[in-house]
């Protein structure tokens, strides 16, 4: 029965991989939906009112954020004063760059004066 199992799960990982064509080829792949520069690509989407799959994803990077702020403090908002594992996404959309923030639960677009944070 494990065999079987193990079997069952290996054909769950290989068939979506083999149908979608991309088999291999890395440079075609999206990023996996969770993933730092999906969750960026669908928020800069969200507000621009454009489609997800033509932002551009210029970079991703991890970063040590100094607070709950994720380096973009808004006035007259107070924050938790610990270091927040997250990533910097830089993105491009039709001409205009945007710089998101994502930490656990949290994802936002940076004011880019707003920026402060530590790379790992």
């Amino acid at each position: 029965m494990r065999s079987v199992n193990l079997i069952l799960l290996s054909l769950a990982l290989f068939l979506p991989a083999a149908c979608s064509g991309n088999m291999g080829n890395e440079s075609a792949a999206k990023p996996a939906l969770n993933s730092p520069a999906s969750i960026a690509m669908h928020l800069v989407a969200d507000r621009t009112g454009g489609n997800a799959d033509e932002v551009e994803v210029l970079s991703v990077e991890a970063v040590d954020f100094s607070d709950s702020s994720l380096g973009c403090p808004q006035p007259g908002k107070a924050y938790l004063q610990v270091i927040t594992l997250g990533h910097r996404v830089l993105t491009e959309y039709a001409g205009q760059s945007y710089d998101v923030r994502i930490a656990a639960e949290r994802a936002l677009i940076c004011d880019p004066r707003a920026s402060k944070g530590t790379k790992r």
